[in-house]
């Protein structure tokens, strides 16, 4: 897979259901096709919903994060 690297920072992003994600960056590299995000979470807000769900996953060591 090729890189670029480039920033763009947003405020807001919203979509129709949920995003597939992953904490670790070679699982994440298995499933990406063309495109590839790096987001970052200020766990300290309490206006973002997120949850990690490797315990409750079939696969745990995806380390998925929805």
């Amino acid at each position: 897979m090729r890189y670029f690297k480039f920033r763009i920072v947003l405020e807001n992003v919203s979509t129709n259901g949920f995003l597939s994600t992953s904490r670790n960056k070679n699982v994440v590299e298995l499933f990406a096709a063309n495109v590839l995000f790096h987001i970052q979470i200020d766990t300290s807000l309490n206006n973002i919903i997120y949850a990690a769900i490797s315990r409750l996953s079939a696969v745990p060591d995806e380390e998925e994060v929805l």
